[in-house]
């Protein structure tokens, strides 16, 4: 009988099957089979919760093998990845329907969705490796489905080689651990990191900010986040997991090696610190984007930056509730895409328009604040007590006021909006709650921001808080004006990164071989 703790091995397997039928039958398949990893991810959560974490023996030798973890932040992705994955194999069973590589576009799709969940649940550094490694180039065959086009050959190419320089970063970081610690097992691994009498020695610190720069790069942190808004020649279904599910490993990486980044607080702020940028540049670039996919891109360069803020600050249990809420939303959004567009279309929407929402006056954006702060403090996540988790929480407040609010919205439904607006304060406070409860064993408490991190949420505060008076002012000013032409070309970094890694000398050899 299969110990418990092999349980998640079943995920990947059945993905493995499931890309090996639907390469024969694209089109006529149970739908039923494609939740099956659902039912396992979820019999993975409840040994989580009931035998809490855990570690299978290692199949190998000489310690080099296959070894799997189960523990609340594997089984809460197993669940989130193996659900995605159900719901985008269901959207494309017709997406492709006809075109004679519907079998091995699937076939693919499947196998990237076995090398997502093996990675999720990986025990070992080598296991992690290789499933990172193969998720990665797995993905970079769904994105050149379509190398008939131009610009999806580039976005490809550009992606390929900052992933294969993260790769190698990876490669070298699992190399210094085992060299310094002689494990390759997540737990045994931990354990050592844990019984350090000081800081971390110097090879461990230089596997660190390697694995740093990994996360970094595969979550499209500026400025090496252009592939990612270029990759929207790929099919939606490819867009759906990729913005909801792949590029969100950076931020899993980072979980993963939690104790070992709580150890080095210099890599950890840094990391916050390009967050904080890419979260600022990311919003401000995505209002200006006439065109809903781009700005969906864009919004997930934000969303990543926010992450990885929150990453680097030590707040790992509100990092996995931002991971999962934005993995919904996006999958939700990119499939849904389509049919937005189309109504949109019969309404007389033109590209470009923008809603003539006006900035809330200022005696409302306080009365938003005061109240926000006052649920903030009686939930027990005032600044004071939890600042990463306050400011993170009054942006998405924000956003939702502006989004909901109106011009000539009368009294009654301005105090409608702003209870409303303290309800969303709440329930996400007591998602925080919930998320500090189940992972703290595994990720450890919310470290305590110094005062550099500290300056870093209130500047990103403040900096979103502009940006959202000067997207719902619509000001006509000149200067305003000439600065959203340049923000909507995206300040033109893709184009300098194109240029610095060759991606478009490489697609003009490719043409003429």
């Amino acid at each position: 009988m299969m110990p418990l703790s092999l349980l998640p091995v079943t995920i990947p397997l059945l993905y493995i099957g499931l890309a090996l039928m639907l390469l024969r039958t694209p089109a006529r398949w149970p739908q039923w089979l494609a939740w099956l990893p659902v039912l396992a991810a979820l019999a993975t959560a409840a040994v989580a919760i009931t035998g809490g974490a855990g570690q299978s023996p290692l199949i190998g030798l000489a310690g080099v093998g296959i070894s799997v973890r189960v523990d609340a932040l594997s089984a809460i992705l197993l669940v989130l990845v193996s659900f995605l994955g159900a719901t985008v194999l269901h959207y494309s069973r017709q997406y492709l329907a006809g075109d004679p590589r519907h079998g091995r576009f699937m076939f693919e799709l499947a196998l990237t969705l076995a090398a997502v969940t093996t990675l999720v649940a990986a025990g070992n550094l080598y296991l992690l490796v290789g499933a990172w490694v193969a998720m990665s180039l797995l993905l970079n065959r769904l994105l050149l489905f379509r190398r008939e086009r131009r610009m999806a050959r580039i976005a490809a190419t550009k992606k390929f080689i900052l992933a294969r320089v993260g790769d190698v970063s990876l490669i070298v970081a699992c190399g210094l651990l085992i060299a310094e610690f002689g494990t390759a097992e997540f737990d045994t691994l931990a354990a050592a990191i844990a019984a350090l009498p000081g800081e971390l020695p110097g090879a461990a610190l230089a596997a660190t900010g390697l694995l740093a720069l990994t996360a970094v790069l595969k979550s499209a942190q500026f400025p090496a986040h252009g592939w990612l808004i270029e990759v929207m020649e790929t099919p939606t279904p490819v867009s759906a997991l990729l913005h909801a599910g792949i590029v969100n490993a950076g931020g899993f990486l980072f979980l993963r090696f939690a104790d070992l980044m709580s150890a080095a607080s210099s890599v950890g702020l840094a990391v916050a610190v390009i967050g904080a940028v890419t979260a600022v540049v990311g919003t401000v670039i995505m209002l200006t984007q006439p065109s809903i996919k781009t700005a969906l891109a864009y919004s997930t360069v934000g969303q990543m930056g926010f992450m990885m803020l929150q990453c680097g600050l030590g707040a790992y249990s509100a990092a996995v509730v931002h991971l999962v809420g934005h993995s919904l939303y996006k999958a939700h959004a990119f499939l849904s895409s389509g049919d937005v567009v189309r109504r949109l279309q019969r309404e007389g929407w033109q590209a470009g328009s923008r809603s003539g929402a006006t900035v809330p006056g200022l005696l409302k954006l306080a009365t938003l604040a005061a109240l926000y702060t006052g649920t903030a403090t009686l939930s027990g996540y005032g600044w004071m007590a939890q600042p990463v988790v306050f400011s993170l929480g009054w942006v998405l407040v924000l956003g939702l006021w502006l989004f909901l609010d109106s011009p000539g919205r009368a009294v009654a439904g301005q105090l409608r909006l702003l209870a409303g607006a303290a309800a969303a304060a709440a329930c996400y406070f007591a998602l925080q709650g919930v998320a500090a409860a189940v992972l703290s064993p595994v990720l450890g408490q919310a470290a305590e921001p110094g005062l550099a991190g500290r300056a870093l949420l209130l500047t990103m505060m403040a900096a979103c808080t502009g940006i959202a008076l000067l997207q719902a002012l619509g000001t006509n000013s000149p200067r305003l004006q000439r600065l959203r032409v340049h923000l909507a070309r995206g300040l033109y970094i893709n184009l300098f990164i194109n240029r610095w890694l060759g991606a478009f000398r490489a697609d003009s050899s490719r043409q003429g071989a």
